[in-house]
């Protein structure tokens, strides 16, 4: 099954590194919100090496090639973003999962089960950089804006680090 989903996940051509690898992060996501499945798998799953998996790799070290990158950075700068895609996913599939569980239908259904236990953590005042974070937030419920934010900071962090 995995193999059959990741069949039509190819890179773009005629693109930048970092546009690439962009692309196939969203592309991976989207794949991912198709087929919530894929969030789940056990550790063993997500070693598959299969023909579909395989190309994905195969094009993402590709597009690396030619930055004087050693084939190590190469390899690490893929798995780096591929662990991005898939760690996002996991929460927001988990997120996804719960909610349906608990039958809700918004991030404010979800705020308000989960009040009373929040509630109480606030109250301790351990946690202020949180509290901040609640009160001010406008983008709780924007899961394609977080991550989007997040896999930037990524492929700036690998940009500048490598001098790419």
């Amino acid at each position: 099954m995995v193999d059959h989903v990741y069949a039509d996940l190819r890179l773009p051509r005629g693109l930048g590194w970092r546009e690439s690898l962009r692309a196939l992060a969203v592309r991976t996501r989207e794949l991912m919100l198709d087929h919530r499945w894929l969030a789940q798998l056990p550790p063993q799953a997500k070693l598959a090496l299969t023909p579909s998996r395989m190309a994905v790799a195969e094009e993402a070290l590709a597009v690396l090639d030619g930055l004087g990158l050693d084939a190590d950075t190469r390899m690490s700068v893929f798995r780096s973003v591929d662990a991005y895609v898939h760690g996002a996913m996991s929460y927001e599939s988990a997120v996804s999962a719960f909610m349906s569980e608990q039958n809700l239908s918004s991030g404010e259904e979800l705020r308000t089960e989960l009040a009373p236990l929040m509630t109480w953590h606030m109250r301790t005042g351990r946690y202020p950089a949180y509290q901040h974070y609640l009160r001010t937030a406008t983008r709780k419920d924007d899961t394609r804006w977080q991550f989007d934010v997040g896999l930037d900071c990524l492929l700036d962090g690998i940009a500048t680090r490598l001098n790419i």
